[in-house]
């Protein structure tokens, strides 16, 4: 993934900017880029049915990682594009636009359809949490930021840019929560020739659909409730009736104190290391879903959960939950709709943002790593295309 590269190499470019290593990355993704932008070009002229795209004057939007320093987008990529003779040295700044993810979400989220936009305040301390299902578990990155003043002038469509403070990145690994139960449920008597894959799964569905259930009630009735009381023997065929009852004796608290507990310490970590101590400010907490993984998760309320307690951390560290329309505690994305944020915001800093017709998205593709290419047709503001992967 180029994007991890130029990480790698970058520290040794900013040493010394004729690094071997440094210079042989940057060259590969020059190629990589002028190659993927033909390659586009040639789709653009065959839907429009131009022959001469070479004429074409292109705008470029480039989405980074969040956690990047912001020296690396003018170090790296400006001089990237200028070498793959996409843009000029004396062009204007804004033919190469360069955002990191979050950016571009914030971008989003600012359109009238999702309904935040006016509860948006420049004096408020914000977190995003993005959760991304991984095929082992879950990412979650909370980047904290506060939105920068209005300067003047700007126009009232204007949208405002985050300012990102800190950023901490955790992840939720089913193998060690699986690997916690199955520890447990040897501890209490059942042989490990016993515990099926399948059956620990089961015991993790119920305790989430349960936990639900109970989370906002006192911490007595965990100690109460039996959520594998109705464990059927066809969920665990491995066990034998008096072990079945071994597991139907657990209680909801114990499996929370054995498997999830730690997540939820892992989670308000997290959010502490984050936030400001500033008590003065507000702040809210904005949760984005993302569905960049396409296979069905075994855990399907894990991400429910996940989200009441970060709703409870809250009342802890005096933050709310940012609501959308219909009054959602968060926003389900896939990379497309991210890209979008970016490609508003593009449209915004060439000033044609007052287009009669709204651009359209003609070609989408996608690029290796955390980044993303959208290019605009600066003479026909109605074709964008755009290509991605966040």
């Amino acid at each position: 993934m180029f994007m991890e590269e130029i990480q790698r190499v970058y520290p040794r470019y900013k040493e010394d900017p004729d690094d071997k290593d440094a210079l042989e990355v940057l060259q590969s993704v020059t190629d990589f880029i002028l190659n993927l932008v033909n390659s586009l070009k040639a789709t653009w002229s065959e839907v429009v049915g131009q022959e001469n795209t070479n004429a074409v004057n292109l705008h470029f939007v480039f989405i980074v990682p969040t956690d990047w320093e912001y020296k690396i987008r003018e170090d790296i990529f400006r001089p990237i594009f200028i070498a793959a003779g996409l843009i000029s040295k004396t062009d204007h700044p804004n033919r190469l636009l360069l955002f990191t993810k979050l950016e571009s979400v914030i971008q989003l989220i600012q359109h009238p359809k999702f309904g935040v936009a006016e509860k948006i305040k420049v004096s408020t301390q914000y977190i995003m949490c993005s959760v991304a299902q991984i095929e082992d578990g879950y990412i979650i990155i909370f980047d904290a930021f506060e939105f920068e003043h209005c300067g003047i002038g700007l126009s009232s469509t204007s949208t405002l840019v985050p300012r990102v403070s800190k950023s901490v990145t955790l992840k939720i690994d089913f193998k060690k929560v699986k690997t916690s139960l199955k520890k447990f449920i040897q501890e209490i008597g059942i042989p490990q020739d016993d515990i099926s894959e399948q059956g620990i799964e089961s015991v993790i569905r119920r305790f989430l659909i349960m936990e639900k259930a109970e989370f906002h009630k006192n911490k007595f009735s965990r100690i109460t409730r039996y959520p594998f009381k109705k464990l059927d023997q066809n969920e665990w065929r491995e066990l034998s009736p008096a072990q079945l009852e071994i597991i139907r004796s657990i209680t909801l608290a114990k499996i929370y104190e054995v498997a999830f507990a730690s997540i939820v310490d892992s989670l308000e970590s997290g959010i502490e290391q984050v936030l400001s101590y500033n008590f003065r400010k507000i702040r809210s907490l904005i949760l984005i879903k993302e569905a960049v993984y396409d296979a069905l998760t075994v855990f399907p309320s894990l991400f429910e959960w996940i989200s009441l307690v970060l709703n409870d951390i809250g009342r802890n560290l005096n933050y709310n939950m940012l609501l959308f329309a219909d009054n959602r505690e968060f926003l389900k994305l896939r990379s497309a709709s991210i890209i979008e944020g970016a490609s508003r915001k593009m449209l915004e800093k060439i000033k044609i943002s007052d287009a009669i017709i709204p651009p359209n998205v003609i070609c989408r593709d996608t690029l290796e790593g955390d980044s993303t290419l959208s290019i605009l047709h600066k003479d026909d503001p109605d074709v964008v295309i755009t290509i991605g992967r966040i």
